[in-house]
């Protein structure tokens, strides 16, 4: 399993959600992670439009751009 660093660039896929508080989205967003859970499950995503996303780890894939 990989282990993702604060900072790094992501991209999250959200399973079955086309609303996320007032915002639609796809199937895949992209944000930052600004925190981690400690046993590094979850992580907290800063998205492209400052919403903060808990997300957990298994749905994280790593874009190319950091």
């Amino acid at each position: 399993m990989r282990k993702y660093r604060l900072g790094e660039r992501v991209k999250a896929r959200i399973p079955d959600a086309t609303e996320i508080g007032t915002e639609k989205v796809a199937k895949w967003i992209s944000g930052r992670i600004i925190a981690l859970s400690p046993d590094r499950k979850c992580a907290k995503l800063l998205l492209d439009n400052d919403t903060e996303l808990l997300i957990e780890t298994r749905f994280l894939k790593v874009t190319s751009g950091q």
